[in-house]
C-alpha cells in the first residue's frame, strides 16, 4: 500500500505482522522500555518528602479569616467556569476524535484539500477551533469573575486579543508536530513509531528551552530593570548562588493582572531574572528577593532540563503506544486507515486531551515536590524565613491563592505546595536553625 493510498477513508490500514520483522514485538519491547525508563527517572529526579505537612496553628497567624473567606468565594465562583470548560471541551474532542460522526465531519471539511499536509493543518486548525469555541463561554465567564475580584486589568478587546493569539499558538505547535507524525508515518507505514517517537521526544525537549525566546514575547513585552539597588542585589543573589544570570527583566504583566510573579527563564549564561512590574509596585525588596531566590532554586538544580527529559520519555511512550490504537481494528471501523490518515490527528488530538487529565495528579503531585525543594533552596540562600512567610501573605493576598483547597483539586490540579505548607516549611527551617541545626 502506498502513502497516498494510506491516507483514503476505508483504505486498509498496515498489516503488523506481514514479513520484514514484526513491528509489533519492537513497539511492545519499546513501549515497555521506555515505561520503566520513565518511571525510574520520574521516582530518582524528584526530591520526595519535602512538603512540609500544613501546620493549622499557623494558620489564623500568617493569613486573616477575612483573606481567606475572600479567597474562598473567588475559587468557587471559578472553580464552576473551569470545571465546565474542561469538562466540554474534553467531551467535544472525543466526539471529534473518537466516533464515526465526528471523524466524518473532520474529513469533510479537511478531506477534500489537495496536498496532506494541508490535510492535517487544516484538521488540527478545525478541531482546535471548534472545541475553542465551546469553551470560549466559559473562559468569558472567568474573565469576567477575574475583572469582579479586581484580577483582571484588560479591556475586553485585549483579552480576545490573547485568547486569538494562545489559540494561533496552540494550533502552530501542534500543527507542526502532527505534520511530522503524519509525513513519517507515510514514509514509513509499519515502523512509523521508532523515528516519530525520536522525533516527538527531541521537539518536546526543544520546545521547553525554545519557550522563552520564541513564545513568551507573544504575550508580553520586556524591558531591562533600572540600574538600582534591587537589581543589583538580584544579581548579586544569584552570583552567590553560582547560577549565571545574564540580565534582570520586567515583565509587563499589569496591563493583564493585578497578580505578582518572577521567574528565572533562559539556559546557561543566556539566563534572565523575569519580574512582573506588579511586583515591584508595593511589595518590599526583601520579598521579591525571596521569590527570586525560589526561582534560582530551579535554575540550581536543572528543574526545567530534568522536566523536559521525564517529558521527552513520557511523549515518546506514547508515541509508541498510538502506534497499537492506530494498528487496531476499532480505529479503522471509525474510518480512519491509519496514522498516514491525515483525519488520524483529530484521534490523536482526543487521546492526548484524555491523556492531560488522566495524568495530571502524577504531574501535580511532582511539581509540587519540586516547589517545595525550591522553597528550601530559597530559605537556604536568603536565610529568611519571616521573609517568606511575609511573601506567601502577600502573594496570597494579591493573587487570592487558595489556602485552603478541596482535596480533590489539590490532587489533580495544585502544582505548588498550598500557602499554609509553605508557612510551615519556613516556620520549621528557622525552628531547626535557632536550634543549632545546619
Amino acid at each position: 500500500m502506498s502513502a497516498p493510498e494510506a491516507g483514503r477513508p476505508g483504505a486498509p490500514g498496515p498489516d503488523p505482522s506481514d514479513g520484514r520483522g514484526d513491528p509489533r514485538r519492537v513497539a511492545w519491547w519499546t513501549v515497555g522500555v521506555l515505561v520503566v525508563v520513565s518511571v525510574w527517572l520520574a521516582a530518582m529526579l524528584t526530591p520526595w518528602g519535602t512538603i512540609a505537612s500544613g501546620d493549622p496553628a499557623l494558620l489564623s497567624e500568617v493569613f486573616d479569616r477575612t483573606q481567606i473567606d475572600r479567597a474562598n468565594r473567588f475559587h468557587a465562583e471559578m472553580r464552576w467556569a473551569s470545571y465546565l470548560s474542561l469538562a466540554c471541551g474534553l467531551l467535544v474532542a472525543l466526539w471529534l476524535g473518537l466516533t464515526r460522526s465526528g471523524l466524518a465531519l473532520v474529513r469533510r471539511v479537511a478531506g477534500r484539500l489537495r496536498w496532506w499536509w494541508i490535510q492535517v493543518v487544516v484538521a488540527v486548525a478545525a478541531v482546535t477551533l471548534v472545541g475553542w469555541l465551546v469553551t470560549l463561554p466559559f473562559r468569558v465567564w472567568q474573565e469576567s469573575v477575574l475583572r469582579e475580584w479586581g484580577v483582571s486589568t484588560q479591556t475586553w478587546g485585549a483579552w480576545l486579543v490573547d485568547q486569538a493569539k494562545a489559540f494561533g499558538v496552540g494550533v502552530g505547535l501542534s500543527g507542526v508536530a502532527l505534520v511530522l507524525l503524519v509525513g513519517v508515518a507515510r514514509l514509513l507505514p509499519r515502523w512509523w513509531f521508532l523515528p516519530a517517537g525520536a522525533g516527538v521526544a527531541a521537539l518536546v525537549f526543544g520546545m521547553s528551552f525554545a519557550y522563552p525566546l520564541l513564545i513568551e514575547p507573544v504575550f508580553n513585552s520586556f524591558e531591562p530593570m533600572p540600574d538600582n539597588r534591587l537589581r543589583g542585589d538580584l544579581l548579586e543573589m544569584a552570583a552567590r548562588d553560582d547560577v549565571p544570570v545574564d540580565e534582570v527583566l520586567v515583565a509587563d504583566a499589569s496591563r493583564r493582572t493585578t497578580n505578582l510573579n518572577a521567574y528565572v527563564s533562559g539556559l546557561g549564561s543566556t539566563q534572565r531574572i523575569v519580574v512582573y512590574d506588579t511586583l515591584l509596585e508595593d511589595t518590599p525588596p526583601a520579598q521579591i528577593e525571596s521569590i527570586v531566590a525560589h526561582e534560582l532554586g530551579h535554575a540550581k538544580n536543572d528543574d526545567v532540563q530534568t522536566g523536559s527529559i521525564v517529558g521527552s520519555v513520557t511523549a515518546a511512550t506514547l508515541v509508541v503506544a498510538l502506534w497499537f490504537v492506530m494498528s487496531s481494528r476499532w480505529v479503522r471501523r471509525l474510518g480512519v486507515s491509519g496514522m498516514a490518515d491525515p483525519v488520524a490527528v483529530a484521534v490523536v488530538l482526543a487521546l492526548a486531551n484524555l491523556m492531560v487529565l488522566v495524568g495530571s495528579p502524577f504531574e501535580s503531585m511532582i511539581s509540587r515536590e519540586i516547589e517545595a525543594r525550591a522553597d528550601r533552596h530559597a530559605l537556604e540562600l536568603t536565610g529568611d524565613p519571616e521573609s517568606m512567610m511575609g511573601v506567601q501573605k502577600t502573594m496570597s493576598r494579591a493573587n487570592l491563592s487558595d489556602v485552603e483547597p478541596p482535596w480533590l483539586v489539590y490532587v489533580m490540579f495544585a502544582s505548588h505546595p498550598t500557602p499554609l505548607e509553605r508557612v510551615t516549611m519556613a516556620g520549621q527551617w528557622a525552628e531547626d536553625h535557632d536550634a543549632g541545626e545546619p
